[in-house]
Parts: structure tokens; C-alpha cells; sequence
């Protein structure tokens, strides 16, 4: 015979309004875990201490999105954050941690970032072959979409590289949105102008780096130049 609980028992004597009552203002289905999965990045208490779930609460008056509000806002290391209740007394949160794309260089400091350009993780702890990217204008807490904004032309223009190219990229130089440079392991340059046209430049690129010189221009992809 299938085991039935108390729980169950008790809302089969209900009807609508008892089990509402029951469900909301009692303490038959009140919170006594919070379970956390997903992440590496961070520990499962830091999520728990972020949540800030009391025990001991009603299931159904848990504020799932107030919950993801909050993580997404505090603990930038993770994305894609879900919570739910499983009853009869669990509070289940799951998130994913983002991805490592560049490791960033700005303002002295280096923060990994996202494809994004959402910059997260431990200040000056660079995830090893992750693409170097520096930001040259300092980018002040008013302007994070304007940082994102340049870490993400950078990584678009490091994309639209060739593989051979990107081997031999020591890091991508933002000066503005109009200036951008690649930096060769070499010490030769590339001067890119913006992300636009990317895949146009890549492909006068491939054939400009046939010429010996220490500095490549494609920001004008129909009239390219070589120095030195």
C-alpha cells in the first residue's frame, strides 16, 4: 500500500478554502531546507546567505523573485538563476556559473569577464588562456553598460580573427569605440578602428600580415596600410 503522510491525510479532508489555509497560514508546509546546485564559483552558502530563506517559514509565502532578484544582483559570479518550491518543505535553487571570456584589465585591476561583459569573479586572478583585453578609459560605477558595451567590441573583433591570428594576440586595446588595437606577442600592432565590419577587416588582415611591417591599419578595410 502506497504510504500516504500526514500532510497528505489532512488535505484530503478539506476542502478549497481549508487546503488555502492550510497551503498558506500553517505549519504543515513550512521551509526546513534550502538546497543549492549549480555552481563551483561560489560556495552554497554564500547563495544561502544571499537567499536569507528563514526556516521554519511558510513554502508558499516564499518570495521566489525577490530570491532570484537578489542573487542576480549580489553575486554577480553565477547567471541563470532559478528557484523554486518543492514541496512539501524544500526551497530549491539552482543557477549556472558564467563563463570566463577574457580576463580584463581596467583601472589597474584584473576582473574576468563574461561574452557578456559582465565582469565578475576575484580581483587579479586571470583564468589562464582566457583572451586578454585592456580598457584604457576608466569606466566609473555610471558607466558599467559602457564597460560592457567595450569589452564586448573587443571580444568581437578577437572572434573575427583567424585561428593562426588569435594564437599569435598578446591583447586587445580599447582606447574607444572608434580605437581599437591588437597587441602580437611579436610586438607588432594592429590597428583595428571599431568592432564594425569585423569579418571584412579579418579577411584584408590575412593578406596584409604577407607584408614584413610593425604596424597593420585595417580601420578602413578598403584602403589598408602597413608602417615600418
Amino acid at each position: 500500500m502506497k504510504k500516504t503522510t500526514v500532510a497528505g491525510l489532512i488535505l484530503a479532508g478539506l476542502g478549497g478554502l481549508g487546503i488555502f489555509l492550510v497551503i498558506n497560514f500553517t505549519g504543515v508546509f513550512s521551509v526546513s531546507d534550502v538546497r543549492v546546485s549549480g555552481t563551483n564559483s561560489v560556495t552554497a552558502q554564500r547563495i544561502r546567505d544571499v537567499a536569507d530563506v528563514r526556516l521554519g517559514q511558510t513554502l508558499a509565502r516564499v518570495d521566489v523573485v525577490a530570491i532570484t532578484s537578489a542573487i542576480n544582483e549580489s553575486v554577480p559570479d553565477v547567471t541563470a538563476v532559478s528557484v523554486q518550491r518543492r514541496w512539501p518543505h524544500t526551497v530549491q535553487i539552482s543557477v549556472r556559473d558564467r563563463t570566463v571570456a577574457a580576463n580584463v584589465t581596467t583601472g589597474g585591476k584584473i576582473r574576468r569577464a563574461d561574452a557578456d561583459g559582465v565582469i565578475f569573479g576575484s580581483v587579479n586572478r586571470p583564468k589562464k588562456g582566457a583572451t586578454k583585453v585592456v580598457l584604457i578609459p576608466s569606466f566609473d560605477a555610471q558607466s558599467t553598460s559602457a564597460r560592457q558595451s567595450a569589452i564586448v567590441d573587443c571580444l568581437t573583433v578577437y572572434r573575427a580573427l583567424p585561428s593562426k591570428v588569435r594564437k599569435a594576440i598578446s591583447r586587445v586595446e580599447y582606447r574607444s569605440g572608434e580605437n581599437i588595437t591588437l597587441v602580437l606577442t611579436s610586438g607588432k600592432t594592429i590597428r583595428w578602428g571599431s568592432a564594425v565590419d569585423s569579418a571584412r577587416k579579418a579577411q584584408v588582415l590575412s593578406v596584409l600580415l604577407g607584408r614584413r611591417a610593425s604596424v597593420y591599419d585595417v580601420s578602413s578595410p578598403d584602403l589598408p596600410v602597413t608602417k615600418g
